[in-house]
């Protein structure tokens, strides 16, 4: 992969070929994107795991002819545990997503160096003990009160860490001993909770271009003896669509779910054989496996607050008194979500987002907005050409003055071209402009620092053989 600068009027040309030369075919279609629903979907995993390792390496170096040794002893031991919990629970009328992690472990290390010379006899012993903690909770539920239209949600998330290590140290120089000790230990926690209103409906059609590109590739092996009806390409698009619930459910999901898969084909009468051979069921697999882009698509406009706390406690044998810090937040969010299906493999989205902070909100409103259009045809081709604007702000380091801020401003526009021929040929071309500002606002003034310019990276691969 090779980067060549280039100029502004290099890129707006490069931009304006990638929209003219991708060939945009408007072809009448029996289903389209917009054809899919939410599927009633419901999931849960409790996953545990402990996992632990020792390592003992010993060094030792003698050389007879300087009169030097050296010796190095080490011992480490480590423990980790983790559990995870995950619940979902989807349907067209509601959503719940929870999600639990917790991990926690320690590391024990012990080390042991010693020098001999014509003039010194040296031997350092060192204990390491680090213990960290860490339990990260996530709710999200959204309900609609009228079908595609008015909902409510509500959300919430957490996160707290804990980290100390001790070390100590002990020195002997010829017949001079000296012991050392340090320690640090760092508490954090964070949470945020939420909710509001909303109207409109987002969903994702990407399980239909899924599907079709499934079906596709198993009517190019001649294992299909019908074409499939608008209904039975949505049962199957239906299944696919729940392919999370197999994800969270199964540790080897994609058995489970081709196995469903080819048994509803097999229902549908569709399928030459009813056993298919493992080729096609490999040609199959292959699918799920694709970069396919997300096809988001309808419209959907949320206002909501937010309340956000922050406290972290630092403590450490560097300094007499502990770093504390405590922040809290309130904002006032609104976002509006975008996404049209053009054809099945032109899909265009944006989404806008603005959070208004209630202290000082003339000059800490954070703005995010973001266009993409993609163009795609399976694991062919697709071009993308998207843009974005982001204007976000934040405390300098654990200040909690409110006027020692730093603001900062990005604008980004990309395109980019991937051609994929068979199994030998893989051409990607892509074009980016950058422009990022940074303001940092402190009691004696203002500093700016900035970048911007363009690039453009391209990548070919041939297999000869």
């Amino acid at each position: 992969m090779y980067t060549i600068p280039i100029n502004n009027k290099s890129l707006l040309v490069f931009i304006l070929l990638m929209l003219f030369a991708v060939p945009i075919l408007l072809v009448a279609q029996d289903i389209s994107i917009d054809d899919f629903r939410i599927p009633t979907s419901k999931y849960q995993r409790l996953l545990g795991g402990l996992s632990g390792g020792w390592y003992k390496p010993d060094y030792y170096y003698y050389s007879p002819a300087s009169f030097y040794e050296y010796s190095n002893s080490q011992q480490t031991s480590n423990l980790h545990a983790a559990l995870d919990y995950d619940l979902g629970d989807f349907s067209e009328a509601r959503s719940l997503e929870i999600v639990i992690r917790f991990n926690g472990g320690g590391v024990y290390g012990k080390s042991s160096n010693s020098w001999i010379n014509q003039s010194n006899n040296q031997l350092s012993k060192e204990v390491n003990k680090t213990n960290n903690l860490s339990f990260a909770p996530s709710v999200r539920y959204s309900h609609y009160v009228t079908p595609d239209l008015w909902h409510w949600f509500v959300e919430g998330s957490g996160n707290y860490l804990f980290n100390e290590t001790k070390r100590s140290t002990e020195q002997i120089l010829n017949t001079a001993t000296t012991n050392e000790t340090s320690y640090n230990k760092n508490n954090y926690w964070n949470t945020s909770i939420g909710g509001g209103v909303g109207y409109g409906k987002m969903r994702d059609g990407s399980a239909i271009f899924t599907v079709l590109r499934l079906l596709d590739k198993l009517g190019k092996d001649s294992l299909l003896i019908r074409s499939i009806t608008k209904e039975e390409i949505l049962r199957l698009v239906d299944l696919l669509a729940r392919r999370d619930e197999y994800v969270y459910t199964q540790d080897r999901y994609v058995k489970f779910l081709m196995e469903d898969l080819f048994a509803e084909l097999q229902k549908m009468g569709v399928l030459k054989s009813n056993t298919p051979t493992p080729y096609s069921v490999l040609r199959a697999v292959e699918v799920l496996s694709e970069r396919i882009e997300t096809r988001l698509f309808g419209w959907r406009a949320r206002l909501g607050i937010q309340r956000s706390f922050y406290e972290q406690t630092q403590v450490n044998s560097y300094v007499s008194n502990s770093l504390y810090s405590w922040r809290s937040q309130d904002l006032l969010q609104l976002a509006f979500d975008y996404g049209y299906p053009v054809s099945l493999n032109l899909h265009i989205t944006s989404n806008f987002s603005m959070n208004i902070p209630r202290i000082d909100y003339q000059r800490k409103i954070n703005f995010n907005f973001s266009a993409r259009g993609i163009y795609q045809v399976g694991e062919m081709i697709d071009a993308t050409l998207s843009g974005s604007f982001y204007r976000n702000q934040w405390l300098n380091s654990s200040s909690e003055d409110q006027d020692n801020f730093t603001r900062s401003i990005r604008y980004t526009i990309d395109a980019s071209f991937r051609f994929f021929i068979e199994n030998n040929v893989y051409f990607s071309i892509g074009g980016e402009y950058n422009n990022y500002q940074e303001y940092g606002y402190y009691p004696d003034g203002i500093i700016k620092n900035s970048n911007e310019g363009p690039r453009i990276t391209f990548g070919v691969n041939y297999r000869f053989f």
